[in-house]
């Protein structure tokens, strides 16, 4: 293989296999690779590896205009004012937020049997590999004493944050436009100024009760075993908290996002390669698979018109840039043609694809799996999601 058209991939489910629960001791989380998955400290900072106090872009007006309210290139509830790239692998007090190892070769290879692109899609986005992003990223923040000892106990830990970002869409979370760098990131927070005094109807009218998660309806679990109320809960959320770079839109700054992805790109281009030869049949239309969660909400907010401290107009929709005729906003330079859709994207990067500039030195080869096979691997047993988001109840 020439090693200047390989592209680099991390094999986790070879971790999920060799360490299982011990996840975080993998070898991309030594010195001489990506530093530590949980650096010490209040800030989380990492501070080992070459990737030593990596800075968050900042002034990044040349990347996005959209930052947090200390410029830094940050969503704008992620009010989190430490300018360098941040890792936990506790999520609210929960150990790799309930997951006892990362995606497995199981897991893929249940996948691989799929009979579309549309649930394949969702299980990428959500089971395969949405749990390392979490696990590594984790999120802090919160006011340990009051509500630490409930939240290490939740599975879904990470629902808090999702749920946070659904109430920012619909304006019921604001946060700052911007703060001065020294100010000190209690005064620059994020919370809910125009909920009044009953935060049960608040929660109910956006929506968060009907995205609770699948051990039962959320309040009433919060209320009978955690001695939490509603307002306890709407606090919670409408505090945000601080989450690490790779649970958060802004994953592209830590160095793990790129091989992370990798694999799941290998994975497709396999199955691809495997329908081609008759050994699969899936449907690969354009599409896919929604199931109402935190993540994956169904609701569009349109804030051109709400005005400074108005409120968007939210309804059912999908929103703009998922479709299969949808145009991508950035020149993927595969040849001519571009600007590219989706669905152009997805011929262009087609293993058999001519405009591919790259390949991978393997894609049948699964050493996590056994005989080192996707296809020889017994998945009956692996643990499925109930609707291919990020979190669920059977973590084991």
């Amino acid at each position: 293989m020439d090693a200047s058209t390989a592209a680099h991939y991390w094999d986790y489910t070879l971790d999920a296999y060799e360490l299982g629960s011990d996840w975080d001791r993998s070898f991309v989380f030594g010195e001489a690779w990506f530093g530590s998955a949980s650096p010490p400290g209040d800030d989380h900072a990492v501070a080992d590896s070459k990737f030593a106090f990596t800075k968050v872009l900042a002034d990044a007006g040349a990347y996005s205009n959209v930052t947090n309210a200390y410029g830094l290139l940050r969503s704008p509830w992620n009010a989190n004012p430490v300018p360098f790239l941040m890792r936990s692998e506790a999520t609210y007090g929960l150990r790799g937020d309930g997951y006892a190892s990362f995606p497995s070769c199981s897991d893929f290879a249940s996948i691989l049997r799929t009979s579309s692109l549309a649930e394949m899609l969702r299980a990428l986005n959500g089971q395969l590999h949405g749990p390392v992003h979490i696990m590594v990223g984790g999120h802090w923040g919160y006011d340990e004493a009051k509500w630490g000892g409930y939240l290490s106990t939740q599975l879904s830990a990470d629902y808090w944050l999702l749920l946070s970002k659904f109430l920012w869409r619909q304006g019921i979370v604001r946060c700052p436009s911007s703060c001065s760098a020294d100010a000190p990131a209690a005064d620059c927070a994020c919370g809910c100024p125009a909920t009044g005094g009953d935060a049960e109807a608040v929660l109910e009218k956006a929506g968060a009760s009907a995205l609770a998660p699948p051990q039962g309806q959320w309040l009433e679990k919060l209320r009978t075993e955690g001695n939490f109320s509603a307002g306890d809960a709407l606090r919670l959320l409408c505090s945000v908290g601080t989450p690490g770079e790779l649970f958060t839109s802004a994953a592209p700054q830590d160095p793990l996002f790129w091989p992370l992805h990798g694999n799941a790109e290998r994975f497709v281009h396999y199955a691809r390669i495997l329908k081609g030869a008759g050994v699969l049949d899936f449907d690969e239309r354009w599409g896919y698979d929604h199931s109402p969660s935190p993540s994956d909400t169904g609701l569009v907010c349109d804030w051109s018109a709400a005005g400074d401290r108005g409120a968007p107009a939210c309804a059912k929709g999908t929103c703009a840039g998922h479709g299969e005729n949808d145009l991508l906003p950035f020149d993927a330079r595969l040849g001519p043609g571009a600007p590219y859709s989706n669905g152009d994207f997805y011929d262009l990067t087609a293993p058999s694809s001519a405009a591919m500039p790259y390949v991978y030195d393997t894609l049948a080869h699964w050493p996590g799996c056994d005989g080192a096979s996707l296809l020889d691997e017994d998945y009956d047993d692996a643990w499925r999601f109930h609707n291919g988001d990020d979190g669920d109840d059977d973590r084991g």
